[in-house]
């Protein structure tokens, strides 16, 4: 009778066992279905709204003999996030680059966008025109009715 009884326990150990290692399994692959699917990150949709001119900066460098313009934009722009979680972002800074060229700078305040939520921010971007006039590519660039800006956010 000891020995049926000790069989026997062993059989229900070895079935918990096997039941606990098919239910983590089973959860694990709901998770990874999960994150691969439902919950796969997704970048971020920045619409640009309007734009507004904010202000217009010339100055005389006399000891380079140049001329220095600076033009601000106002941006009003909304950032729509398609993921299921929401994220807080610190201030950054924006780049504006033409044919590799540093033209325009940004300061993007802090804020927070909800899960597939969409959140609008205010941005002043500040262009140097001297930089982006004085190249050679610009005037072909606007007949041709492109311009290529890349940014970068840092």
């Amino acid at each position: 009778m000891d020995s049926k009884e000790h069989r026997r326990h062993r059989w229900c150990s070895r079935r918990c066992v096997i039941i606990s290692v098919a239910v983590i399994l089973g959860i694990a692959l709901l998770l990874l279905i999960l994150g691969l699917t439902v919950f796969r990150p997704r970048h971020t949709v920045t619409t640009i709204n309007s734009v507004h001119l904010g202000a217009l900066r010339v100055g005389l460098d006399v000891p380079h003999l140049s001329v220095d313009l600076n033009v601000t934009l106002d941006l009003d722009i909304t950032a729509t996030n398609p993921n299921r979680a929401s994220f807080r972002y610190d201030t950054g800074n924006a780049e504006l680059f033409y044919h590799g060229g540093l033209v325009g700078e940004a300061v993007i305040p802090p804020g927070r966008v909800g899960a597939e939520g969409s959140v609008r921010t205010n941005v002043s971007l500040t262009v140097m025109a001297d930089r982006l006039i004085s190249d050679a590519t610009l005037y072909k660039d606007v007949i041709s009715g492109s311009v290529p800006f890349s940014t970068n956010r840092i």
